[in-house]
């Protein structure tokens, strides 16, 4: 699918890492691509980056550690950052978007270890029959 719309398709800088980001014209194609999720996840996260005071401002990037050892955010930014995730993707994909459930405090490795594990967390819970069309 990517290579048919190679036109409307740009690189996308974020911090240490790079992604294709497509246009809104297209993105109703790529609404469950990890690329659009991650996209999301990195501008909600920069969204409350800059509410931060300057000392704890960072730049989000694929491997950023949400949860735990070596985590970039506390505990109280990281539920605002769950709650505007969540509201944010459950508008965007027509369902209830829960990333605190059972299914994810259940798993072997915390879909919070890095901004990439929960990109593919999000990926496997959405249900692309719900996702709505632009």
């Amino acid at each position: 699918m990517i290579d048919e719309y190679s036109n409307d398709i740009g690189w996308v800088e974020y911090g240490y890492f790079s992604y294709k980001s497509v246009t809104t014209s297209k993105l109703h194609l790529m609404k469950s691509s990890k690329a659009f999720i991650v996209e999301t996840i990195v501008k909600t996260l920069n969204d409350l980056v800059d509410t931060l005071p300057d000392d704890q401002k960072f730049e989000p990037h694929l491997n950023t550690i949400l949860f735990g050892t070596g985590s970039t955010i506390d505990s109280l930014t990281l539920v605002s950052f769950i709650v505007d995730l969540e509201s944010l993707l459950s508008e965007e994909y027509s369902q209830s978007i829960s990333l605190t459930d059972d299914r994810a405090m259940t798993r072997e490795k915390s879909p919070f270890s890095s901004i990439n594990d929960l990109a593919e967390y999000i990926e496997e819970i959405i249900d692309p029959a719900l996702v709505k069309k632009m």
